[in-house]
């Protein structure tokens, strides 16, 4: 009896250890990607900062429809998030990884460790189109821009979210970007 408990709680100590996995990641979905960066959908600009932190800077489109705040503390990491200039909600949250090889894997850890980035959302910085495809299923859809670039969407069945991938060659055909938008 002794051996079933000792094994069983073997068992659980080794699948918490490994942390979260597909199934455990709501966003694996598309339909279910209403937070990122732990900015849930339907968020004011008033949530930003006690989630995100300090904000380093900002401005208006040009045509005045929504305000860019900054989220520049990594440097190589930078994030961006739009709100509706009249509602005050987040309509879009970008973040890009700009390091290479060795330097990109850096660039992701400190960005998780400044935004207290949980795994479902960190673990798509660094995929490859098989691994992103296989993870979200095939994109609504994609397209080869300049440079090689690939770029994958996804929207959700109501039309409420859209996310979008990049993966860039001179990053070894790793996803390094994501823009996630949300309608009202």
């Amino acid at each position: 009896m002794k051996k079933i408990k000792f094994l069983a709680l073997a068992f659980v100590l080794v699948i918490t250890a490994c942390g979260e996995t597909k199934s455990d990641c709501p966003n694996s979905d598309i339909n279910n990607f209403d937070n990122f960066l732990g900015v849930k959908y339907g968020a004011n600009e008033l949530d930003l900062e006690p989630i995100l932190g300090d904000f380093t800077g900002g401005e208006y489109t040009v045509d005045s429809s929504a305000f860019i705040y900054y989220f520049k503390r990594i440097e190589n990491a930078p994030v961006s998030v739009w709100v509706n200039g009249e509602s005050g909600k987040v309509e879009t949250i970008f973040m890009e990884v700009l390091g290479y090889e060795d330097v990109f894997d850096k660039d992701v850890e400190d960005a998780k460790k400044e935004f207290k980035m949980k795994d479902c959302d960190s673990r798509f910085f660094g995929m490859t189109y098989d691994e992103l495809v296989e993870t979200m299923g095939k994109p609504t859809s994609e397209e080869t821009l300049e440079e090689g670039v690939k770029s994958l969407s996804y929207d959700s069945k109501d039309f409420k979210i859209a996310v979008n991938f990049k993966i860039y060659p001179t990053q070894a055909d790793m996803c390094s970007s994501i823009s996630v938008n949300w309608f009202y």
